[in-house]
């Protein structure tokens, strides 16, 4: 069946009344040929007004515009074009499409007006963001789902004092101190790939050249289905809260530490005062019943008058008064040690008269063919405390004395910088394993068998030295007995 070139033509205007879009057609003369219903009503004109008339003359305000430019070039070059352009009286945006048709042209209108709003409000939506995210007071970031950043702020760009691209993809980590880069990438990649919320504090690279501490927080972003299209948060300079925050972590620390060196010594105190108790009870017990069983014989003694077995009770009774002060005066040694209260009172003095005077003291304690023989080189007067050093040389004396059968060897030898000191026996010396805890508080050595002491002496011996200036040390064996060294300063005003 064939239609007549009229059916055809109204064929075709029947078509272009169907479609949504504003149709014209306009003759080489600029004359419209045909309006569809749509372009007439784009254009607030009767069909009567339009078909015959050249657009020049019923739209005169096109003239001069992008409208104007847009037909003459399709109509002089016979190729095709579209543009965006704002239509002043119907005030709608148009996407115009026009083409060459015979010898004039065909114009296709869409009503872009509702997309050209919305993405005006997407680009001002977008420009307040911007605007507010440059001028905001903390670093803002966001990066896309290949884990790059792909935006940061000016505060970011400014705290850094890097350029945009510098910063862009995985650049920014070039900022992060070294030794904490590590671990930020490994907790940045895993909330990536499991899409989770992080937060994680580092050391980044300041514009003054020096590292702060920022807190670097973000969340997954996504798209209206669900598609997760990257991450954004923030980075926040925390550097003067972490550093407060370590300064007090390190007084915590500090504090825990001094109360429990606080807790110690009370601990160390209580095991004192019972081995205080322990060893005062025993050393006490045995003078204080020799003592009272001396007593009792001495009375049966005066009423048989013999005076010979009295004296000999006598002296047993200073002895065990004697012993007794000794450890007395131990732990009133060792207290003001601990307390401090211990004062240096130097002075010129003679130490050969000091060590005779000791030798004399300790006569009584010596065993039946037991001597204390010495050697004396140098000055005899020094510069020192002498209730201290004749402390020490009773102590090692004594010491000698209790442990040894043998003859007890002194040497010293003095000069107007120096004093040294030897003291040697022969007796049962020390076992090596207990060597190392031979000036601790309470030691005794485990082959003193029933010899008594207090094992205060020696640390006191040490403590005095020390305040002294001074240092000891010994040698030891079990066949051959033990040796003390004892080096003290003096001062060449002894020898004046």
């Amino acid at each position: 069946m064939k239609y007549t070139e009229s059916e055809e033509l109204l064929s075709v205007e029947m078509i272009l009344q169907e479609i949504s879009d504003a149709f014209v057609s306009l003759d080489k003369e600029w004359c419209f040929r045909f309006v569809n219903d749509r372009a007439l009503f784009l254009m607030d004109k009767e069909e009567a007004e339009l078909i015959g008339n050249s657009i020049w003359d019923v739209f005169p305000e096109t003239i001069g515009t992008i409208f104007e430019k847009n037909y003459r070039g399709v109509m002089n070059s016979r190729r095709q074009v579209s543009f965006e352009a704002f239509h002043a009286a119907s005030k709608t945006w148009l996407e115009v499409r026009a083409y060459p048709h015979g010898s004039g042209i065909s114009i296709f209108y869409t009503d872009i007006t509702d997309n050209k709003k919305a993405h005006e409000i997407v680009e001002a939506s977008e420009k307040w963001f911007h605007n507010i995210a440059n001028n905001a007071p903390v670093m803002i970031w966001s990066s896309s789902i290949n884990k790059g950043l792909n935006y940061v702020n000016n505060t970011w760009l400014k705290f850094c004092g890097r350029s945009l691209q510098q910063e862009l993809g995985l650049g920014w980590l070039d900022s992060v101190f070294e030794e904490d880069r590590n671990r930020v990438l490994l907790h940045y990649d895993d909330a990536f790939n499991r899409r989770v919320e992080f937060r994680t504090e580092y050391r980044l690279l300041h514009c003054d050249g020096a590292y702060r501490w920022v807190s670097h927080a973000g969340i997954p972003l996504y798209n209206s289905d669900q598609t997760c299209i990257g991450y954004a948060g923030t980075c926040i300079d925390v550097n003067e809260q972490v550093l407060v925050y370590q300064e007090l972590e390190g007084k915590v620390v500090e504090r825990t530490a001094e109360l429990s060196a606080v807790l110690e010594r009370e601990k160390e105190q209580n095991i004192q005062k019972s081995r205080f108790v322990s060893i005062a009870s025993h050393e006490f017990r045995t003078p204080l019943s020799t003592m009272l069983s001396s007593l009792g014989l001495m009375e049966q003694y005066l009423a048989m008058n013999d005076t010979v077995k009295v004296e000999k009770h006598v002296v047993r009774i200073k002895g065990s008064i004697k012993h007794m002060i000794n450890i007395l005066n131990d732990f009133l040694s060792l207290d003001k040690l601990e307390q401090g209260n211990i004062q240096i009172e130097k002075a010129v003095f003679r130490l050969d008269t000091c060590l005779e005077e000791t030798i004399e003291e300790l006569q009584p304690m010596l065993k039946p063919a037991q001597s204390i023989l010495y050697d004396y080189i140098g000055f005899h007067s020094i510069y020192s405390d002498e209730k201290m050093i004749h402390n020490v040389m009773l102590n090692l004396l004594s010491n000698a004395i209790k442990y040894s059968d043998e003859d007890i060897r002194v040497q010293i030898r003095v000069d107007d910088q120096n004093i040294y000191i030897s003291v040697a026996d022969q007796g049962v010396g020390i076992p090596e394993a207990e060597q190392h805890s031979l000036f601790s508080k309470y030691f005794r050595a485990s082959n003193v068998g029933s010899v008594k002491g207090t094992g205060l002496g020696l640390n006191i011996v040490q403590r005095y030295i020390e305040l002294l200036n001074g240092t000891i040390h010994f040698s030891s064996n079990p066949q051959d007995g033990t040796t003390f060294y004892v080096h003290l300063p003096n001062s060449p005003i002894a020898a004046m």
